[in-house]
């Protein structure tokens, strides 16, 4: 009889080809796992004016539209964010990541001297694509910068899963974000989505793209 090995998917934890980026071991002890069954931190009533504010700016100058101050659960948090390099395509799987998770994936890469912007290729949106669980900062660190339309290449792609049941789309806040990066968004909706590269042709047909009109 052959075993599976089962082990803990904490930072720096190897899966087939992909290393796990978070949870760090830590975080998930002693602040993820105490504050499982409790709603997601607000941010505090303090900062609301500077947050306001914020908003506005980030809206005029990134046009991300993403809300500043997004916060999901702990379970949500606790999710592994994955990375692999697939002959420098990168490649990340989210899960249903938080904000908090996911920017401390992209501290996690560059300490390993990973280039996520550079070398992304295929990224899975949290959550169904969810604007709670993104932040303009955290698709900075891991997509990229948004460009002008002018200077804008697509070169990435984003992967939602919605199931065909789920009533409504990935949010176009996410979507139009993605795109300002360079990232084009693609969502299951019952479907299967296959991403390739330099493969040979089985019969597939390509995706559309959604909230193309925006």
């Amino acid at each position: 009889m052959s075993w599976i090995p089962v082990r803990e998917p904490f930072a720096g934890a190897s899966i087939g080809p992909f290393t796990v980026l978070s949870p760090q071991r830590d975080w998930y002890l002693d602040t993820l796992l105490p504050a499982f069954g409790q709603p997601a931190i607000a941010p505090r009533r303090r900062l609301s004016a500077f947050l306001a504010s914020s908003r506005h700016w980030v809206h005029r100058w990134t046009g991300a539209r993403l809300r500043v101050g997004a916060a999901t659960t702990a379970e949500n948090e606790s999710s592994v964010v994955l990375h692999a390099d697939f002959d420098g395509r990168g490649v990340v799987l989210t899960g249903r990541a938080g904000v908090g998770a996911l920017d401390a994936a992209a501290t996690y890469a560059e300490q390993l001297g990973i280039d996520l912007p550079a070398s992304l290729r295929l990224i899975q949106a949290p959550n169904g694509g969810s604007a709670d669980h993104l932040s303009a900062r955290v698709l900075d660190r891991i997509v990229g910068h948004c460009k002008p339309r002018t200077a804008r290449t697509y070169t990435k792609s984003a992967f939602i899963s919605v199931s065909l049941d789920a009533g409504q789309q990935p949010s176009a806040v996410v979507t139009e974000a993605l795109k300002r990066r360079g990232a084009l968004s693609f969502v299951t909706l019952g479907t299967s989505l296959h991403h390739l590269h330099e493969m040979p042709d089985r019969g597939w047909y390509r995706a559309r793209p959604t909230h193309m009109k925006t």
